[in-house]
């Protein structure tokens, strides 16, 4: 009787890990539901997105990992992300500790966090390292088991870096390849490694191995806010016309 009832409450505290609730931060749009039910489906490895600023692309990974954890389909989440500066001005050196530098390329995931759990959760996330920010430079050795790997600013990542967490992953695990192509902050001459990669698995064979491609590229996608949506729309209309 002793065993059974210990047995039981050991089963509870398992589903309590699990336990926690996600808000809906807005209403999905048709591309979002789209992306968002690709992300979570079973048979998915890979789901790539290069999509305007605005359109809600980390809230809508962070989500969807947050939901995988929530159903217990992976037990870890990862947000890597390249150092990149994304300015002409360089901070240089950051002080503080390794966490305290790692947390300043954290902040558009704790953004996302802090919108979708309460504090507590967020909270406890972290300190259970359940979720972890770790930068790029030191994934190459490393194997990945039944987590999620939100990659994020991937326009400013080297085809072969992209490739190197790609490789990491084992069976149980998923990842999330986010980008603005517009927003590369790369040296002119490396400004085409994000599109050629997507290039590389943007194809059939590519999908019967679980690797999808999405677009977002339509101002009128936007969400962060109306300015915004102004903004990518003027832009775009001006990409057009140097095109011509």
């Amino acid at each position: 009787m002793g065993e059974s009832r210990a047995r039981k409450i050991k089963q509870v505290k398992e589903r309590l890990k699990s336990s926690f609730l996600i808000s809906e931060p807005f209403a999905w749009n048709y591309k979002q539901a789209e992306i968002l039910e690709k992300m979570l489906h079973v048979e998915t490895k890979c789901v790539i997105v290069d999509s305007l600023a605005g359109t809600g692309k980390t809230i809508m990974s962070t989500f969807a990992a947050l939901k995988l954890l929530q159903k217990g389909e992976c037990k870890k989440m990862y947000y890597v992300r390249s150092a990149v500066e994304s300015a002409n001005s360089k901070l240089m050196a950051l002080p503080g500790s390794w966490e305290e530098k790692i947390a300043v390329y954290g902040g558009p995931l704790n953004d996302a966090l802090n919108k979708l759990l309460a504090p507590e959760e967020v909270e406890g996330f972290f300190k259970s390292k359940t979720i972890e920010i770790i930068p790029l430079s030191y994934l190459r050795g490393r194997s990945f088991n039944n987590c999620i790997i939100i990659l994020d600013e991937a326009q400013n990542c080297f085809m072969n870096e992209i490739i190197t967490i790609m490789t990491r992953l084992e069976e149980s695990s998923k990842l999330f390849i986010i980008a603005d192509s517009d927003q590369c902050d790369l040296s002119k001459s490396y400004q085409n490694e994000f599109p050629k990669t997507v290039e590389l698995f943007n194809n059939k064979d590519s999908e019967e191995h679980g690797i999808y491609n999405f677009e977002m590229r339509d101002p009128e996608l936007v969400m962060r806010s109306a300015f915004v949506k102004f903004v990518s729309k003027r832009y775009s209309d001006y990409k057009k016309l140097i095109k011509v």
